[in-house]
């Protein structure tokens, strides 16, 4: 299957439906924060617990997921694979590449990246949390892969841009 980028407006709004507590970060967020790069997945942080597993799996079954890296099997995500596997969850959805993280570079999961995060408003009443455009830099610039050093010269770009224009931090 060619690798397509995701729809990632329709996702979004499948966990704000379900109510469940996320944090957006990677591509999409520097699409959020300005940044023109190219992401083929969505990349999220969701609270663990398990009242938001809960709300997780009814988001994942209204996009119906399944773990890309079983091909043809199609395994679909439980609250118990959510639950046992904090890593990472690598999903496919019918509008593309979705990836669950349970923790970010460093080990910062959900609660410790929340005071890092900014509000951004998709539509009037539509508001999601993302990881501020520093937080970002810092993220990008730990991992440290050729494409994330790639993309901290267009994340620095923006915020001195930002900064410039005197922009606020939130969205």
């Amino acid at each position: 299957m060619p690798l397509s980028r995701p729809e990632f407006l329709p996702i979004l709004r499948a966990f704000l439906r379900a109510k469940v507590e996320f944090i957006v970060i990677g591509g999409v967020a520097a699409n959020l924060h300005g940044s023109p790069m190219i992401t083929f997945d969505v990349d999220l942080v969701p609270r663990r617990s398990l009242e938001n597993f809960a709300r997780t799996i009814e988001a994942l079954t209204s996009l119906d997921a399944w773990y890309r890296e079983h091909g043809d099997k199609r395994l679909r995500p439980t609250v118990e694979r959510l639950q046992h596997y904090p890593g990472t969850h690598l999903l496919e959805t019918r509008h593309g590449r979705l990836d669950l993280l349970g923790a970010v570079s460093g080990g910062a999961g959900y609660d410790e990246l929340l005071e890092r995060t900014v509000w951004f408003e998709l539509d009037p009443g539509e508001r999601l949390r993302t990881i501020d455009l520093e937080a970002l830099i810092e993220l990008k610039r730990s991992i440290g892969r050729e494409k994330d050093r790639s993309a901290l010269l267009l994340l620095e770009e923006v915020l001195a841009e930002r900064r410039r224009l005197g922009m606020p931090r939130d969205g």
